[in-house]
Formats: C-alpha cells, sequence, structure tokens
C-alpha cells in the first residue's frame, strides 16, 4: 500500500479547489458540543480543504468506542455541504451500516452502490460489476474501514477523490482477500486517534468495559451494571439459567468459532420449534460476494416466506424466498455440508460465463455468528462467548480484538460469558 498511499498524497496533478464561507463555518461550529478529538477531526479536514487537499488526499481516522466518530462526521458534512462548496458522499460496507449512519442523521449509501456500475448483457440481466468513472463528490467517507477487503480499498484509491477513512483500529480486521496482489493495512497509516469519550456516552456501562477491553482488562465475571445508558452483565459458564435467558433475550449471539457457531444455532432452531433448514422470520447471513446481485459477504437478510426446495440448473440445492432485500434464491448447500468448498470448478468456470444465470446466494443462519461475521453490525442486545475465542490468544492482539469488537456490537445490553 505504502507507494499508492504515498503516489496519491504526493500527486500534484489534481488539486480541489472549492469556496469556503468561514464566516458560515464558524456560525455552524458555534451550535454544537464538541470533544477535543471531534474537533481535531473536524479540522484536520477543513484545513486541508482550504488548500484545496493539495498535500494530502486520502485520510484514516480511528476512534475508540463512545468518541463520537459519527456525531463529528455529521457535523462536518453540514459545514461542507452549508459553507463550502465541496460535494461529498459517504459510504458503509453494508446496507445495515448505511441504515446506522442515517438513523444517526449522516445520509448514507453502501461502497458498492457508489462505486460501481453493473455491466449488463444483450438479454437485459446483470452479468458483472465495473469501477464507475463518472463519480461527481470530491470527497468519500468511508465508515468502518476495518471491515474493508484488499480489493475495496484498492479500487477506492485509485479513484483519484478526497478519501477519508473512519474506524476503530482495535476492531478485527477483515479476512483479507488478494494478499498476493496487494496487502493494505490502513491501521499502519493513522492521521488521527480520537481517544475522548464524547459526554452522552459517558456513564455506559459497555462503552465502559469495551474500552477496559482494549486497554487488555478483561471484567471480572458477576458483574450486573444498567443504568439509563445501556446495560452490562458478565456470566461463568456456570450460570446457566443466566445465559439461556439472554439467549432468548438478545438479537445476536457472537462467539469465536465455526463449531460453537453451528451448534448454538442448532439448538436455538430447536428450541424455536424449527423443522425445515429456512424457516420464515429467520435472519440468514450471506457467505460471499454476489457481483450479479450486488450482495456482500456478512450482509444479513431477514426470510418473509420461502418456496420449495429444487435442484437448478448447475446442481445447487436452492429454494426462493421473499426477503427484507425482495425476491432472490439462496443455496442451500452450505446448511448440508458445514466445509462446502466454495471453489468448485462448476461455480468457477461454468455458471458464471453464463450470461442468462444468476447465481444463487450462499447462506448461513445468522442469529450466531463469528466475531469475523460480526464486524459492522449493530444490535441493540448481544451475547458474547468470550470463553470460545481463547484460541485467538495465539494470534497477535487477536483475543482483545475478538472480545472488543463483538462487545462494540451491542447497543443497548451486552452480556458475556467468560
Amino acid at each position: 500500500m505504502e507507494n499508492l498511499y504515498k503516489s496519491i498524497n504526493n500527486h500534484d496533478k489534481y488539486i480541489f479547489e472549492r469556496s469556503m464561507n468561514e464566516d458560515k463555518i464558524t456560525d455552524i461550529l458555534k451550535k454544537y458540543k464538541l470533544t477535543s478529538c471531534q474537533k481535531d477531526f473536524i479540522n484536520l479536514i477543513l484545513n486541508n480543504a482550504r488548500e484545496g487537499f493539495e498535500n494530502q488526499k486520502i485520510f484514516t481516522i480511528s476512534g475508540i468506542a463512545g468518541s463520537g466518530k459519527s456525531y463529528a462526521l455529521g457535523v462536518l458534512t453540514k459545514i461542507l455541504n452549508l459553507a463550502t462548496q465541496y460535494s461529498f458522499t459517504t459510504g458503509t460496507f453494508t446496507g445495515k451500516a448505511s441504515d446506522v449512519l442515517r438513523n444517526k442523521g449522516v445520509d448514507s449509501y453502501t461502497l458498492h452502490s457508489i462505486m460501481y456500475s453493473p455491466n449488463i448483457n444483450k438479454h437485459g440481466k446483470i452479468t458483472s460489476w465495473k469501477i464507475k468513472n463518472d463519480i461527481n463528490e470530491d470527497i468519500i467517507f468511508v465508515d468502518e474501514f476495518g471491515v474493508l477487503d484488499n480489493r475495496l480499498i484498492h479500487d477506492l484509491l485509485k479513484m483519484s477523490k478526497i478519501i477519508v477513512f473512519l474506524g476503530d483500529e482495535n476492531q478485527l480486521g477483515a479476512i483479507s482477500t488478494d494478499k498476493k496482489i496487494f496487502d493494505y493495512k490502513l491501521e499502519e497509516y493513522i492521521d488521527l486517534r480520537m481517544t475522548t469519550i464524547v459526554r452522552q456516552e459517558e456513564g455506559n456501562p459497555i462503552v465502559h468495559y469495551a474500552n477496559q477491553i482494549s486497554d487488555n482488562k478483561m471484567p471480572k465475571t458477576g458483574l450486573r451494571i444498567k443504568n439509563d445508558k445501556g446495560a452490562f452483565a458478565t456470566f461463568s459458564s456456570k450460570d446457566v439459567d443466566m445465559i439461556e435467558k439472554a439467549k432468548n433475550y438478545c438479537d445476536l449471539i457472537v462467539v469465536g468459532a465455526n463449531k460453537m457457531r453451528a451448534k448454538l444455532n442448532e439448538e436455538i432452531r430447536d428450541k424455536k420449534g424449527y423443522t425445515k433448514l429456512v424457516e420464515k422470520g429467520e435472519v440468514m447471513m450471506l457467505l460471499r460476494n454476489c457481483k450479479v446481485t450486488g450482495t456482500f459477504n456478512g450482509q444479513t437478510i431477514t426470510i418473509l416466506d420461502t418456496g420449495e426446495l429444487f435442484e437448478d440448473e448447475y446442481g445447487f440445492k436452492c429454494i426462493n424466498v421473499n426477503s427484507d432485500i425482495g425476491e432472490v434464491k439462496i443455496s442451500l448447500d452450505v446448511l448440508f455440508d458445514d466445509n462446502y468448498d466454495f471453489n468448485l470448478e462448476v461455480y468457477k468456470n461454468k455458471c458464471l460465463l453464463d450470461d442468462n444465470y444468476i447465481p444463487p446466494l450462499f447462506i448461513r443462519h445468522g442469529t450466531v455468528v463469528t466475531a469475523y461475521k460480526a464486524q459492522g453490525t449493530t444490535c441493540e442486545s448481544v451475547l458474547v462467548y468470550t470463553n470460545d475465542m481463547n484460541f485467538m490468544k495465539s494470534k497477535k492482539d487477536g483475543f482483545r480484538k475478538s472480545v472488543y469488537s463483538a462487545v462494540t456490537r451491542a447497543s443497548k445490553n451486552c452480556f458475556i460469558v467468560l
């Protein structure tokens, strides 16, 4: 990344010169109470904007849980919109993450919709996606940089735009792809670290203990903390009744390994009386990107209605479902075989070359997910099995980042099994 990163930041062939109304900027900033870190972030971008981003075009901002990154981004985009002629857009890896930002007042879209346009064959069907060459915005803000894979970062860096990456270096990174071609590590290029917790999050037990975990200070068992800002509790593996109540209550359960994920998903489905592989109301997680449908690895969908099992023309075991993203064909092959080989020759060399074929979405049950798969997700109530993450201790910062990433998925209630 270093050569590309430096070449972009030192590139003198394109300078963004846009007018800025300093009086309006001052008036807008007076309306908000910001921490010193939030001010530093806003000023970093505005000061470079005043110089047309001549000296720096790529920025990486890391902020701890509760530091108010999204809030500061909202203030900054309001300034850019009302007091400057700079145009901008904000992108996230998943549609759900965009919804979270929009609920915080930041207009946001998926990076896929911002960056790519479809290739359409003579039959009017999408066969693949290509990078757009007509993006008009000067600045692209990218939230949750930790979940971006190498290919997406590479495409972003080549777009001749101002790119502002925001995220949290303490979270797990993406399971990178294309490492043989390029290996981007944004956490090595941090321009600013936001370490001050905003007043609104002071006293939030989830934020407090998340940042304790980030400092390698694991909480003890037996904690029961609840106030108007959130709830945080810790259990030992012997607290069976409390764990069962949390399992039934939580929107998301995060574990370390796929074996535990499969076990808990099966237990939960049995208790709900599910007999089919996919049932109405279930949350399913997508397991790979699909350029034809524009869906992403890690994206979750909710099943609204299901059809009958059939085998499609390339041998995939499928059902057509109505979901919260519309009518789609999903493959059940992974549900039949947890060690399913995604690199089957039929998938790589045949069906993807068929212009008339729409491949299925590969899915797993999504109530219980691994810490890697949970990234980019925010749920009201989350149960975390840290005792299933001990194997990550063999990796540098693996255990700490796994637990921290899982805990910070919770917006209101977090329960931990130690």
